[in-house]
């Protein structure tokens, strides 16, 4: 009955991990290994569901515990990794990478990394400090009126920089829709108390801000190629919502209130079905407005809470 239990626990995380819904695949993964004890497969999991959050301290945890009970499996180095990339870690970071690829040179996600630079990042990052240990272990010594920079051979205009620029990457992006809000749990007058004229259809012109945060590319010059978020943008918002009646053309909406809010709920997790996960674990915010001004922008980064036990408008009095 347990090891059963431990099963659906598991695949709930699943599901909630390619929702989008990290904290509550976090929440599953750690209620199955209650049951089943540590295992690597929901450490890993789990790992790369706080990876998603950018909780890499806790992250690095997960998969250092991985790598301790099963060290010749690759996929716990490639999260401890990643989740040392994510604290600025680069040359352990470097390290554990190549030795997940020396495991299984074959390894799925060592080729997604490589094809999406952040190999290449890596390498680059912990430039600095494999020099800073060359300089360290074999330069002679030198006189405080002699920088230590010039005992190497190449120039200093041409040593690698000490470090890339984070930055933000804001795309905007239009699309019309139309709406009415109507709870279904609540009442015509509640509604009409709660959302007033909006109760009716209407339709509105949203604008999406989408944020991507991450390094600069040394090799590409860019965070996140402008034909991905173009892509992103296309399959995940435009395809799904532009002229449509959110009501009846989108499933999720059937369940779920239109609100500015849940769209925008719906278009974070929109976004990371159809990302790579490197790209994935760059996306930092998203902000969404509806009209010409953005008098009431609503702005998600992907966190999710305990949803009360029952509509929060349930009993009221209308006045």
């Amino acid at each position: 009955m347990d090891s059963e239990t431990a099963k659906i626990l598991c695949g709930d995380g699943n599901r909630h991990y390619q929702g989008g819904r990290f904290w509550d695949a976090v929440e599953a993964y750690s209620k199955a290994m209650e049951i089943k004890g540590e295992d690597t497969h929901l450490l890993s999991n789990r790992s790369a569901s706080y990876l998603n959050l950018r909780k890499g301290d806790l992250a690095l945890s997960d998969a250092r515990r991985c790598i301790e009970i099963r060290p010749e499996w690759s996929k716990g180095y490639v999260k401890a990794a990643l989740a040392l990339r994510l604290l600025g870690q680069y040359g352990e970071a470097t390290i554990l990478l190549e030795k997940a690829a020396e495991i299984d040179p074959h390894d799925q996600y060592i080729k997604v990394l490589e094809k999406s630079g952040v190999t290449d990042e890596l390498l680059h990052q912990a430039l600095p400090e494999k020099q800073e240990r060359m300089s360290a272990t074999s330069s002679p010594r030198h006189s405080p009126s002699m920088p230590a920079v010039e005992s190497y051979s190449v120039p200093r205009t041409q040593q690698a920089p000490i470090a890339v620029p984070v930055v933000d990457v804001v795309t905007r992006q239009e699309f019309s829709a139309v709406r009415k809000l109507c709870a279904p749990s609540l009442s015509n007058d509640e509604n009409a108390v709660l959302y007033g004229k909006d109760t009716g259809i209407h339709g509105h012109t949203f604008t999406l801000e989408l944020v991507i945060r991450g390094s600069v590319n040394p090799t590409t010059g860019h965070v996140i190629s402008p034909s991905c978020l173009s892509t992103y943008l296309r399959r995940s918002v435009i395809d799904t919502l532009d002229h449509k009646h959110l009501d009846t053309d989108v499933p999720y909406f059937r369940l779920n209130v239109p609100t500015t809010e849940n769209l925008a709920s719906f278009i974070w997790t929109s976004l990371q079905e159809v990302m790579t996960p490197a790209h994935r674990a760059l996306l930092h915010e998203i902000r969404l407005w509806s009209g010409s001004t953005p008098n009431n922008t609503i702005v998600f980064k992907g966190e999710y809470r305990q949803a009360p036990p029952k509509p929060l408008m349930a009993g009221m009095e209308v006045m």
